[in-house]
């Protein structure tokens, strides 16, 4: 009875911390995402925003396939201040970004980072690099998103 007892708690003490680690990296997804219902796409409210859009089950890029994530700052075509998050894949990619983009002309991405929808960038043309731009509302948040995933990045070294 003892020794059942010790496995139980020792089992329950792995599933513990490994749920622990699992939380503290943050998941980071590429999904296909549209704008009005499609079958077997989930809808999913975009984060700071009013706007929901309708999310595929599959995963086309994660956590694995990032090599870093950055900042970029900028001017709209209304003179407005504009902030991106930058997601780069590792450069082995390229043809996998290029050929995913030529293949989902005009159709959005679904940027999702900890379970959250932060981003869902129309694809305009083919991307010749493996990075992969999502606008979000400020500067603040996008360097948040940037060091969130770089963090997870350094830890699951």
């Amino acid at each position: 009875m003892k020794r059942h007892s010790f496995l139980l708690v020792s089992l329950s003490l792995i599933l513990t911390l490994a749920a622990s680690q699992l939380r503290s990296q943050s998941l980071v997804e590429v999904r296909l995402a549209a704008d009005s219902v499609q079958p077997g796409f989930t809808k999913m409210a975009l984060a700071h925003s009013s706007h929901s859009y309708f999310v595929a089950p599959a995963s086309l890029l994660n956590l694995g396939d990032v090599d870093s994530a950055s900042v970029w700052t900028g001017t709209s075509t209304k003179g407005q201040p504009d902030h991106a998050f930058v997601i780069h894949f590792k450069s082995s990619l390229t043809d996998s970004v290029r050929r995913l983009t030529k293949t989902n002309m005009h159709k959005r991405l679904a940027i999702i980072i900890d379970g959250v929808l932060v981003g869902t960038p129309r694809i305009i043309n083919p991307l010749t690099s493996p990075k992969i731009p999502a606008p979000v509302p400020s500067l603040a948040e996008a360097n948040k998103l940037a060091s969130r995933v770089n963090r997870s990045l350094n830890e699951g070294h």
